[in-house]
């Protein structure tokens, strides 16, 4: 929920309030444990829902928390998708059970969502969706100054 708050502050133009890097600091301690991922399991470094609000507070914070930590989700990602030729179905999934346990949806793993999250993340850095174009984020806040 921190990431999820740190969102929603800077989505409201409260760019410089004071629970943001505390958020963020607690986040960044929570990616540092992550363990790393041995297996191509489809895994998350954390269940899909707190996965997606983590890379998206580590991309509209900037700075040191995103080059610290935005990598080491990548790299989980990278090394856990599930590579699995003889079964198109599963090849290139990720499932919702997270790092440490995590998300279900209806009872199963919820690999759609899981997935989707997944390319999400991975997508970030290329600016895709508008709410990862900086320009108008800089210009609401500009506005927001006045």
């Amino acid at each position: 929920m921190a990431a999820a708050g740190v969102v929603c502050l800077q989505e409201f133009g409260q760019y410089d309030d004071w629970r943001i890097p505390k958020n963020m600091d607690l986040i960044q301690a929570e990616i540092q444990v992550i363990p790393r991922t041995r297996t191509r399991d489809g895994s998350m470094p954390f269940d899909a829902y707190t996965l997606y609000y983590v890379a998206q507070a580590l991309y509209q914070v900037h700075g040191d928390y995103w080059k610290n930590n935005y990598a080491r989700l990548r790299d989980y990602l990278m090394d856990s998708q599930v590579h699995d030729a003889s079964n198109p179905q599963n090849n290139g999934a990720w499932r919702d059970h997270g790092a440490r346990g995590g998300g279900r949806v209806g009872g199963k793993d919820g690999e759609l969502y899981a997935t989707s999250v997944a390319c999400f993340v991975l997508a970030i850095p290329n600016r895709y969706l508008p709410i990862l174009q900086e320009g108008r984020i800089e210009t609401f806040r500009k506005a927001n100054e006045k």
